[in-house]
């Protein structure tokens, strides 16, 4: 949505979220503390919370519920597809689209609506947001900057905080490729997974499936699986340009975008002989002239590479699975944009 004409993307963060919700439904004692206690009250008093508390396994669905009440006090409707995206209409039209990540919210509108710009200044007292952001900010961990023709969303934190991974002085490391890793070097190569398991959910497609091999691997890890995940981690932090998501400016309207699902499976690829899918959804206006190698025209989605979590036995039926699984996930983004229009 901000990528159409005449929109732009906010980023504001609620102080003390979890301090901000009303109301608890169970009864929360709470015990002062012994020493140094705070003004006005006694040692090792105990007393009653009026509200969730930060800490608690209550205080998120409070802050949630707390959220959605403000939210709705100011005519924006939580979408039934996709919970935590929030939608204002204003004469039939979206107004305002709003995302939640628990206290972060990144929203969009358009930069001229005067309405929409008064309505989020009363959703600034009532949440108690931080200053507003815009063109470049930092979103749960996402460096996004916007231009007057593209929106770049990139990691450059999280791709220069990897590690190689290097167990011992170089004549350990001449240890025989298929050996295996110990209890220890099994935890460090689990925690590089992790590291960019988190870039290829978020900015990197394109080590999606490098990494969910190596991941297939960590109970029975060897030293080449070690070397092979290094490779993976030289490759995020020297690639030229820099791994990031590009999303043009190339359409006029939301309703002139259609959804492109691609899937693609290989047989007995994997671990134990088990098939290896994958499937990548995006948007466009220019269907034939994306299909024809103009992706600079498309808008980057969802994908996804994971083994396949049933016994499929020829090529066809690999293949077959992973068409289905992108069809299914298209059909859901297909729905989510069905409902925000309709």
């Amino acid at each position: 949505f901000s990528l159409q004409a005449g929109w732009k993307l906010f980023s504001e963060d609620a102080s003390c979220a979890f301090l901000q919700s009303k109301g608890i439904k169970r009864l929360l004692l709470l015990r002062m503390p012994g020493v140094h206690p705070p003004s006005g009250v006694l040692l090792n008093e105990v007393r009653v919370a009026l509200g969730s508390i930060y800490g608690t396994r209550d205080a998120p669905r409070a802050w949630y519920q707390f959220l959605l009440s403000v939210l709705e006090s100011e005519s924006f409707i939580e979408l039934q597809v996709e919970k935590s995206i929030y939608v204002r209409y204003s004469l039939g039209a979206v107004q305002i689209l709003l995302l939640s990540h628990v206290d972060d919210l990144l929203y969009t509108h358009r930069a001229d609506d005067e309405d929409a710009l008064r309505c989020m200044q009363r959703l600034a007292v009532k949440l108690q947001l931080k200053p507003v952001e815009t063109g470049s900010f930092c979103y749960c961990g996402k460096q996004i900057q916007e231009f007057p023709d593209r929106t770049v969303v990139s990691q450059p934190r999280a791709i220069a905080a990897l590690q190689l991974l290097d167990f011992g002085s170089p004549v350990c490391r001449r240890r025989d490729p298929q050996e295996a890793l110990t209890p220890g070097e099994i935890s460090g190569y689990r925690g590089g997974i992790g590291q960019l398991n988190w870039l290829v959910t978020q900015t990197c497609p394109l080590l999606a499936c490098s990494v969910s091999l190596l991941a297939q691997k960590t109970e029975h890890a060897t030293v080449a699986d070690v070397s092979k995940l290094n490779s993976v981690v030289k490759r995020a932090q020297t690639q030229s340009p820099p791994m990031q998501l590009v999303f043009r400016r190339c359409f006029k309207r939301i309703q002139d975008l259609v959804t492109l699902s691609f899937g693609d499976s290989a047989f007995a690829n994997a671990v134990g002989c088990k098939s290896q899918c994958g499937n990548a959804i995006a948007l466009t206006a220019f269907p034939e002239a994306f299909l024809n190698g103009r992706y600079d025209l498309g808008l980057p989605l969802f994908w996804h590479s994971g083994v396949i979590k049933r016994v499929v036995r020829s090529t066809l039926a690999a293949e077959a699975y992973g068409v289905s699984e992108a069809l299914e996930t298209g059909m859901l983004v297909g729905s989510i944009l069905s409902e925000l229009v309709s």
